[in-house]
């Protein structure tokens, strides 16, 4: 039984709304408005004394293990529900407000190429001294690792650190800023841990691979999962994601070598007694049911085929070479297939009627390409649109094949199997749990998390005993907590010198988190009408005062209403556009 937490920060009186009702058109939600309206809105909170977030000295204390020094047996730690890694959307700000709903459901990271943390890791060896810029590691140093690791989560300052490098779209290059945790301790005193994450990393080369897991180790992530179902050319075209299903025992040395390097840096922790009594750093992996070309592909003649003869054989021999050797024991299965390649290709687009561009200067005797030149940056474009174009097909034309997952379950009953695709509700997530086979121990939701996220809010429920109860908080309680995060991770930015284009798009990713928290409310549009229009002054209003003008536009009742309490996905609008997406639009594609 899910019972309502009473709210602790009641609604201002009604005389104060009006005053507000009159007030917000007038100032547009401008700097010094948010700070009035937190104290108005926050005025009638419970007199406790906020705590400050501790300082851990030690780079394990980032995430929070208790759960991880359990027994297998334990079902508080399966991963009995998921949020899907998904690029542009699962960032570390993404993850933090999911914690606000949940403190057990499995996060995943959004994919992270194993070269970039490792780049990242040698420049941070380089400035530390630990490595010089002739030096390379040719192999998984586990002491280099721990001891940068260590290091870099204790670093002061900027100045301490010699400088840090901003990329131009808002984020620090360097490994804390990658791989940190999105920690927070609420004005109410509670702390939010960053824990039961998951590192999902990419690509093929197992020596990168395995540092990059071993580096994910070290910085405290529950589990570190390779991608092997991503089918989005700019993954898939550099043989990594759903691209490594067509060589099973590639995989196979790709998880033998990340499993053996999370397993001697935890005997090394063990030895230096700073890890006692948890487990070993479990490696998953994230496929898709097979994967075929998308240019000769048809959807038509796949639904006519049973699931036993068009998708069970390949995605078992991919299982079995996986699984063989006991070095992945959890896999995660998207149940549909992954299509390579461009759908279609337009004659009229000289990118898509060759596959080698013309650049200017190169000789050859191609006398039409020398009469007219490319626009490479309109190829660029046309080759992402069609990148994207491509990556909502997949999600759409191959039919599911949930059935498949049950087959998988029946043939491998030692490996965990955590079923994706097509679940839209919490009732289709206990549904599938409670449909068995034992081994299929919960499901992983992915688009219909963003879209409507107070829909699984009641995720925690999964883990409770019968008799527990699970209390659930309001939209505003949400929307505040969240709202102090912003503000703590600006001036902690702010504190590192990014420029201020930095810094305006770091805003509009932060304000993009909580943009579907209201869906299904009569007041949804307004408060998405009002960041949209705010979210363009991103230059010179911080993320708080945009959240809290959108807030500001709200009546009491959807503010003070639980997310317990909320509109059935199917019932919502569906809206008739498809071929683009984004963080700020109704429904992600």
């Amino acid at each position: 039984m899910v019972r309502y937490r009473r709210h602790p920060l009641r609604c201002p009186s009604l005389s104060i709304l009006l005053c507000i009702s009159f007030v917000v058109p007038i100032c547009t939600a401008f700097a010094e408005a948010p700070s009035g309206a937190s104290a108005i809105l926050r005025s009638k909170q419970k007199n406790v004394a906020p705590t400050p977030a501790s300082a851990s000295a030690s780079i394990f204390a980032t995430a929070d293990h208790d759960w991880q020094s359990t027994t297998e047996n334990e079902p508080h730690k399966k991963e009995l529900f998921s949020v899907a890694p998904m690029m542009a959307h699962t960032n570390r700000h993404y993850r933090f407000f999911w914690r606000l709903f949940s403190s057990h459901a499995v996060l995943y990271t959004e994919m992270i190429p194993a070269g970039q943390i490792v780049n990242a890791y040698e420049r941070e060896l380089r400035k530390l001294g630990i490595l010089s810029n002739a030096d390379q590691d040719s192999a998984v140093n586990t002491d280099k690792i721990l001891e940068a690791a260590g290091r870099i989560h204790t670093e002061k300052s900027r100045a301490e650190n010699g400088g840090e490098s901003v990329h131009n779209r808002g984020n620090v290059e360097s490994l804390n800023e990658m791989l940190r945790f999105a920690e927070h301790t609420t004005k109410a005193g509670r702390r939010v841990p960053g824990g039961r994450t998951t590192l999902q990393i990419g690509g093929s080369d197992p020596l990168l691979l395995a540092k990059a897991s071993a580096i994910g180790a070290a910085f405290g992530y529950s589990c570190v999962n390779l991608n092997c179902g991503c089918p989005s050319g700019a993954v898939s075209g550099r043989s990594g994601g759903a691209a490594l299903m067509k060589e099973p025992m590639h995989v196979a040395r790709c998880v033998e070598a990340m499993n053996r390097a999370v397993t001697d840096l935890h005997h090394y922790e063990s030895a230096c007694a700073t890890k006692e009594g948890f487990d070993i750093t479990p490696i998953s992996v994230k496929h898709r049911l097979g994967v075929r070309d998308a240019s000769t592909y048809d959807a038509a003649e796949d639904r006519l085929k049973n699931d036993e003869e068009e998708a069970f054989p390949d995605c078992r021999d991919f299982v079995k070479a996986v699984t063989f050797s006991s070095d992945v024991g959890n896999i995660q299965v998207h149940t549909r297939l992954g299509l390579l390649g461009d759908f279609d290709k337009s004659p009229t687009d000289p990118a898509a009627s060759s596959s080698t561009l013309w650049v200017p200067g190169s000789s050859t005797n191609d006398t039409r390409a020398k009469e007219k030149s490319i626009d490479h940056k309109r190829a660029q474009y046309q080759a992402k649109k069609r990148a994207r174009k491509a990556t909502i097909q997949n999600r759409n034309v191959p039919p599911l094949r949930p059935n498949v997952v049950d087959l998988l379950a029946d043939e491998f009953p030692h490996v965990q199997i955590v079923a994706n695709g097509g679940i839209r509700s919490m009732k289709a997530v206990q549904n599938r749990i409670a449909k068995g086979p034992d081994n299929v121990i919960g499901a992983m939701v992915g688009r219909a998390a963003i879209n409507h996220p107070c829909s699984f809010a009641s995720a925690d429920s999964l883990w409770c005993d019968s008799g527990s109860v699970n209390y659930l908080p309001w939209r505003g309680d949400i929307l505040l907590d969240y709202i102090d995060y912003c503000d703590e991770e600006e001036q902690r930015v702010k504190a590192l010198g990014v420029s201020i284009p930095s810094l305006a798009a770091l805003r509009r990713k932060l304000v993009a988190v909580p943009f579907h928290l209201f869906v299904g409310e009569e007041c949804n549009d307004v408060y998405q009408r009002r960041i949209r229009k705010l979210i363009n002054r991103a230059g010179r209003h911080t993320a708080k005062s945009i959240l809290m003008a959108a807030l500001l536009e709200l009546p009491p009742d959807p503010i003070n209403k639980s997310v317990g309490e909320f509109t059935n996905i199917e019932d919502l609008k569906v809206q008739t556009y498809v071929e683009r997406s984004g963080p700020l639009q109704k429904n992600i594609y």
